[in-house]
């Protein structure tokens, strides 16, 4: 229920002075202005709270799917890379019968074990074993001690398995020629060594002989791909090895899955049966896409709807309590109205006092007029915020018209293209039939034109190669043989002092290293 409070006094001339009924309803009028923003400051601090759980969840759930699809991608392409060096592997198995006396899995069991002593992951072992495997005379207990040979050689000479594999391969398969091949990266024979590997292959003895310089091997780096293991980096290595093993088996869960295998053939198929199905029906295509697209403005219309259906409504419950307020003061005013006409004689009186004194010079305010006067100033203050709240509901409804014409305008305009295929294809699919037989004609000039300008260079470079690698190897040679007769030397004069032998095969090491790139050079031209 409504309650108007008057407070009048009468001051020391005599006059009757309204007090603080402006005021009162000003100061009414203020706090529901501030109750109204208040409300709105705490929608927009929810509002903002939302958003920012809303934001930070997402961006936890982007990351958490990222960093999972990141995982994955990781676990598959390692698992790929595992499958195809067991594949390979394979092939050289089923191409050579086996003749290593390993099956394909007893060769990963192996190459398992070998990747728990030494730094080497597993994978790369299996690849070393395609090549090793590829030497037939190499076999049984001699193929898994080639293996890790293999393994500590390229350790200590910090070359790849790969090639390390191929000189040992090469050595074993045929022993005579093989020493050569290893003498020149740095692994040194006895005469009385040389002269008894080349008595047991010649009497048929070849596993003999592959055990004399398997032996040798041992000796000179026996134990290097284990003790690397040990240190801290090899530590470090060994981890990631595992940790790599581990990617392998849960990137299995999906290569070696018959569902994604065969989900991966349907797919394929689909993509065939889609790519000919759009070819076939490109008329059809191109007006969906059209119709896709129109469909897409229609929808962004309707949601720009559902936005100013709640922008509308909260300007909307803004706008409530300037009408409450100026309904309040209307009422009030109406009210007053009727209070005046029942006080008509002491309205009377006040305008008979009012004339009093002015006739006397004195200053009289009738009270009933100064009411009626703050009345009148606070329902212009109502009024006019009123006002302002019912012109922001036209200018938000407003903006959106024009917004909801743009997008019926740009609509119909993509409603009224034609759907057809572009003139500039068929143009230049028609130019490119016209002109196919001169530019066969043309190719054909030129091709064989460059042909002969390749054969004449393809003859230079042969012609050069070979004369480099003469050049090379005999060089290379050269300086093998005078590094050899000096080692010679020295071992005659060192005798049997086991400890002077060993510095000079030392000596021999660091003389063959010093041959540099003529020793790269020399060992490509061998492989």
């Amino acid at each position: 229920m409504a309650q108007l409070k008057i407070d009048l006094i009468v001051d020391d001339k005599g006059s009757i002075v309204v007090k603080d009924f402006g005021g009162n309803v000003t100061k009414s009028l203020n706090t529901a202005s501030t109750s109204v923003a208040g409300l709105d400051s705490r929608l927009s601090a929810i509002q903002k709270t939302i958003g920012v759980g809303l934001a930070a969840g997402a961006a936890i759930g982007v990351a958490g799917i990222v960093g999972l699809t990141k995982v994955m991608s990781d676990a598959v392409e390692l698992a790929k890379v595992q499958e195809e060096a067991e594949a390979k592997l394979g092939a050289v198995l089923q191409t050579t019968g086996e003749a290593a006396g390993y099956n394909l899995q007893q060769m990963k069991d192996m190459a398992g074990a070998m990747q728990s002593v030494t730094t080497v992951g597993d994978e790369t072992i299996i690849a070393g074993q395609a090549i090793l495997a590829t030497f037939k005379n190499i076999r049984g207990e001699g193929f898994e001690k080639a293996t890790m040979a293999a393994l500590d050689m390229s350790t200590v000479m910090g070359t790849d398995l790969k090639s390390s594999m191929t000189q040992v391969g090469k050595a074993l398969n045929d022993p005579i020629k093989g020493l050569s091949a290893l003498s020149r990266v740095g692994v040194s024979f006895t005469e009385e060594q040389k002269e008894q590997i080349k008595v047991l292959q010649e009497s048929g003895d070849i596993m003999g002989a592959q055990a004399v310089i398997l032996a040798e091997l041992e000796g000179e780096f026996g134990g290097a791909a284990a003790a690397l293991r040990d240190t801290f980096g090899g530590s470090v290595t060994a981890a990631k090895n595992a940790l790599g093993d581990m990617q392998e088996q849960l990137g299995y869960v999906i290569t070696k899955n018959q569902f994604f295998i065969e989900a991966a053939k349907l797919a394929e198929q689909t993509f065939i049966s889609w790519t000919k199905g759009i070819g076939d029906n490109e008329d059809a295509m191109m007006e969906l896409s059209k119709t896709i697209v129109v469909g897409v403005v229609g929808a962004l219309d309707g949601l720009v709807t559902g936005v100013e259906a709640v922008h509308l409504g909260w300007t909307m419950l803004k706008s409530a309590i300037p009408v409450v307020a100026n309904t309040m003061v209307a009422a009030t005013d109406l009210m007053f109205a009727g209070l005046r006409n029942l006080l008509l004689p002491l309205d009377g009186f006040f305008m008979a006092m009012e004339k009093a004194a002015d006739f006397m010079g004195k200053e009289f305010v009738n009270p009933l007029d100064a009411i009626q006067a703050k009345l009148d100033a606070v329902g212009s203050v109502t009024k006019g915020v009123m006002e302002e709240s019912f012109q922001d509901i036209i200018d938000v409804k407003e903006g959106y018209d024009k917004l909801h014409g743009a997008i019926g305008t740009i609509k119909t305009s993509l409603e009224n293209l034609d759907v057809k295929r572009a003139e500039t294809a068929d143009i230049a699919r028609k130019t490119e039939q016209e002109t196919t037989a001169t530019v066969v004609v043309e190719t054909a000039k030129q091709t064989a034109a460059r042909d002969k300008e390749q054969a004449a260079q393809l003859k230079l470079a042969e012609d050069l190669h070979d004369k480099l690698n003469q050049l090379t190897l005999s060089t290379y040679e050269y300086k093998v043989s005078k590094i050899d007769e000096e080692i010679a030397k020295m071992q005659e004069v060192a005798g049997a002092d086991r400890q002077l032998q060993d510095d000079i095969v030392a000596y021999r090491k660091l003389k063959l290293a010093e041959l540099g790139e003529y020793s790269n050079m020399y060992n490509r031209q061998e492989q």
